[in-house]
């Protein structure tokens, strides 16, 4: 019994796992009540996402007040990009459809490109706020990058809106489970995106496992015993 509710064991890890759900969410939704502050929210929400993906916990809060005061003016800029995006493409959807329902061939066709274009926007919006979390950029470029890698990783963006749409479909009939599946709905996109961001950055030197023997060994080996060695190590300041 005492291995099951061990700070080691699986039960509490989950637990944990669970825990910081909730906290993220709550954070996520009291940072975003004035609106205008969503798009530094979800950035922040994402930050702390990433982290505890790559197993790279820290103090929750103070991840999340961290990425939330660096991004704020692009996260804002974004949010407001996205939303005029958002209410033209609805008003074109909308307008189009009043015309297929009178008969318009053109109509339906502008319809559906309109709906294409959506589903388009929607995959780059799933990159985006991530993105922006995780890499240094401008504005301009984290919009394409986020096009670009919803095009480029097209198996992961399909996974990806299947599951999104899946838990926002949940929240819709179980408003309740809001309070959860935000923070769920990060995590499930981190542990993804984290795979592909991997790809994209800079790369550690891999320790050798062998090393070439320099010809001067001997001679090398002697000024050490001699205390003579020129690559010495540094000593420690006096405390």
């Amino acid at each position: 019994m005492n291995k099951f509710f061990g700070l080691d064991s699986p039960f509490f890890k989950v637990m944990t796992k669970v825990a910081d759900f909730i906290i993220l969410n709550v954070l996520v939704l009291v940072f975003s009540i004035p609106v205008i502050t969503i798009g530094p929210a979800l950035t922040a929400m994402y930050y702390v996402a990433l982290k505890e993906v790559r197993n790279e916990e820290g103090y929750l809060w103070k991840s999340f007040w961290k990425s939330f005061k660096q991004n704020f003016k692009q996260g804002v800029i974004i949010e407001l990009i996205v939303a005029v995006i958002a209410a033209v493409l609805c008003i074109n959807i909308m307008t189009c459809y009043r015309w297929t329902y009178e008969g318009s061939m053109v109509g339906q066709i502008l319809m559906f490109l309109n709906i294409g274009l959506a589903i388009l926007c929607l995959a780059a919006l799933l990159y985006l706020f991530p993105l922006l979390a995780q890499f240094s950029n401008t504005v301009k470029g984290t919009l394409f990058n986020s096009l670009l890698m919803a095009m480029k990783h097209l198996p992961q963006t399909i996974v990806l809106l299947l599951a999104t749409g899946g838990l926002v479909y949940t929240i819709i009939c179980y408003p309740l489970f809001i309070f959860l599946f935000i923070g769920l709905i990060a995590y499930v996109q981190s542990y993804v995106m984290s795979r592909i961001f991997k790809q994209y950055m800079p790369k550690e030197e891999p320790l050798r496992d062998t090393y070439e023997v320099p010809e001067d060994v001997d001679d090398i080996w002697d000024r050490l015993a001699a205390g003579t060695a020129d690559d010495k190590e540094p000593q420690e300041e006096e405390k």
